[in-house]
């Protein structure tokens, strides 16, 4: 059974249905051994950095009509 959540888990991810986080939950892994995982599948991982986020918000802010 827990590798059937793994694999649902993963499929939900690659689809980008879920994010990294729940994946791990779903998959009943910590966050790190799902990006193992993850790695170990050559699937890329959709992390963003805090930087990354500050970054987005401020073009977000910069081109927002109103």
């Amino acid at each position: 059974m827990k590798k059937a959540n793994r694999e649902r888990a993963i499929q939900r991810y690659m689809r980008g249905e879920i994010s990294l986080a729940r994946a791990a939950e779903e998959a009943e892994v910590d966050l790190r051994e799902m990006m193992d995982i993850l790695r170990r599948r050559r699937i890329r991982l959709d992390v963003d950095t805090p930087q990354d986020v500050e970054r987005r918000v401020s073009l977000l802010e910069q081109f927002s009509v109103g």
